[in-house]
């Protein structure tokens, strides 16, 4: 609360639930906020590492030759070392960091910019939870199994549906689960 200030326009209210793992949102929240750069520059670093292994080039060698015996059979086969390592740091690295190189976005999250041990601060923030959707572009929901049991989870959303007319565009869904999917399926697509 300490470190949260006041502004005219908020970008992005986080909704909630407080009994999913903190983890998994802060993966669900990367994925939200830079999966795009994540993939973008995966993809360049292993254009760059095509480039690098041409022939005219030559700067790094193109590959690992190995030999596996199947089925009474020798197979030649080779593994690019460099893109296997290097494709994966920079999506790890862009998916995790890329917030701190960009374009700063405001958030509103709960547990951030309502105050948790004052009883009259805190009141005050709740009773604030409606202008504060007033003032923000987008709902951004982490959804977990529990999110429309908890009662300040449905009110955060349908307040939200009500003041925007339900444009479907300002939402942003995020099933909380789907974080780990998707940077299980990145770890062994890039693997």
């Amino acid at each position: 609360y300490d470190l949260s200030r006041p502004v005219h326009h908020i970008d992005d209210f986080i909704s909630h639930s407080w009994q999913g793992g903190r983890w998994r949102k802060v993966m669900s929240l990367c994925i939200v906020y830079n999966w795009k750069a994540a993939v973008l520059s995966s993809w360049l670093v292993a254009a760059m590492l095509v480039f690098l292994q041409l022939d005219a080039v030559a700067v790094i060698p193109k590959t690992i030759p190995f030999q596996l015996w199947h089925g009474g059979k020798l197979f030649e086969s080779s593994r690019d070392f460099w893109s296997g390592l290097l494709c994966p740091a920079a999506f790890l690295l862009f998916g995790i960091f890329w917030q701190d190189m960009g374009r700063s976005r405001t958030a509103f999250v709960d547990r951030f910019c309502i105050h948790q041990t004052d009883a009259e601060l805190k009141m005050a923030g709740i009773r604030g939870l409606a202008g504060f959707l007033k003032q923000t572009e987008r709902l951004v929901v982490l959804w977990t199994p529990t999110y429309f049991s908890r009662l300040w989870c449905a009110y955060e959303l349908v307040s939200w549906i009500h003041l925007t007319s339900a444009n479907p565009r300002s939402i942003c869904f995020m099933p909380v689960g789907f974080a780990v999917f998707v940077l299980t399926w990145t770890s062994f697509f890039f693997s």
